[in-house]
């Protein structure tokens, strides 16, 4: 029997990668700061420099990046509670909205997984206190340029949601103009953890900003409300731990790398698969990061069961829609067209640095196989 291609693995297959992270994990020992350490402030430095941010602070975790930012502009706009979201993506996004005690709205999609420009601003009223874009699979939506047009002429902030889009970016539009993640909008809001191309051993976050003030409240929420020794306000207990940045600095130097070999994963999927299934293209002036390998099939669930047969594991993500889980079932939605027709048809192949070869063409030759068969 065929070893199992998995669709991810976290294992640490490499001895010489393993002693750069123990190596890091022992400076860490030595100096013995393990909340707010050094690395921490390099991190925050590093990351600020590359996504050209004023600000970075780091958090305990994605999703608490977005409840502090969603916090922030809450004080911000006292009187908005609703914000708009994509309908598909991971429930993170809608569960962040609620726990900062707003309202979750949501839209259609595109074919390229990104919230709808359309339905977007059929949903804006005088409510809306933002619109939250999900860079979802790990790509910015070429209608980014619309969004933010739309965003400036309603004078709505984004939030951007680049949990799985680090290194990132698109300039497809007629102004040519570069946007990429983590620099999107208002705040940006970033997940660092084992699953993610910028990863850590553990959960951490990042919120990016230039605004001052969503600053300076996010580096007193996520030290209980503290700043200069004083409490000056309600917070919690929300900092990244100082050996999660020294792992995520060991990271930091290698994930162009793990992007470059994803989209080489991605760009031979292409060349042998879009015959068969609709596949992911890329538009020449972006970066797809393919945090996941999302293909579209009316044969979804049977090429799943097919692969799984032949210890080949993939993934639905993310279906039932979260307007359609019980827990937003009685929320405001958008004409959800696209993002029903994709949830029901979407299959994530795997895509991982550690693939081999002939890891990669057992993948397509089953794909093949599957719909050869069929004929």
């Amino acid at each position: 029997m065929k070893s199992k291609i998995r669709y991810k693995i976290l294992e640490i297959i490499d001895d010489n990668l393993r002693k750069e992270y123990l190596n890091a994990i022992n400076n860490v020992y030595k100096h013995g700061r393990f909340i707010l350490g050094p690395e921490i402030d390099e991190l925050e430095e590093n990351l600020s420099e590359i996504t050209k941010r004023k600000h970075c602070i780091t958090v305990s975790n994605g999703t608490m990046s977005l409840i502090i930012s969603l916090l922030a502009m809450k004080k911000k706009y006292p009187n908005k509670r609703e914000v708009i979201l994509p309908s598909y993506g991971w429930i993170a996004s809608a569960q962040a909205i609620i726990q900062a005690g707003l309202i979750p709205v949501f839209a259609d999609i595109t074919n390229q997984l990104f919230i709808d420009t359309k339905t977007t601003k059929e949903l804006i009223n005088d409510s809306t206190l933002g619109i939250m874009i999900v860079d979802f699979s790990g790509r910015i939506g070429s209608n980014i340029y619309e969004l933010v047009k739309l965003s400036e002429h309603y004078n709505i902030p984004i939030i951007e949601d680049c949990a799985q889009a680090f290194g990132a970016w698109n300039s497809s539009n007629n102004n040519k103009v570069f946007y990429s993640a983590g620099s999107i909008g208002e705040v940006s809001c970033l997940s660092i953890n084992p699953m993610k191309t910028l990863a850590s051993h553990g959960e951490g976050g990042a919120i990016l900003t230039d605004d001052d003030i969503v600053a300076s409240f996010a580096r007193r929420f996520r030290y209980q409300g503290m700043e200069g020794g004083e409490i000056k306000e309600f917070g919690i207990n929300a900092r990244m731990e100082t050996l999660q940045a020294s792992i995520t600095l060991v990271n930091l130097s290698k994930y162009e790398q793990i992007i470059d070999k994803k989209r080489s994963i991605a760009k031979f999927y292409d060349e042998k698969l879009s015959k068969y299934v609709e596949t992911p293209k890329e538009d020449k002036l972006e970066q797809h990061t393919f945090f996941s390998y999302q293909i579209l099939t009316k044969e979804r669930d049977n090429l799943k069961f097919f692969l799984e047969e032949r210890n080949i594991e993939s993934q639905i993500q993310h279906y039932p829609l979260m307007p359609h889980s019980k827990p937003f079932k009685n929320c405001k939605t958008s004409t959800l067209f696209n993002a029903i027709e994709i949830s029901s048809s979407s299959l994530c192949l795997p895509c991982h640095e550690n693939l081999s070869q002939d890891e990669i063409i057992t993948i397509t030759n089953e794909v093949e196989n599957f719909f050869k068969n069929k004929d």
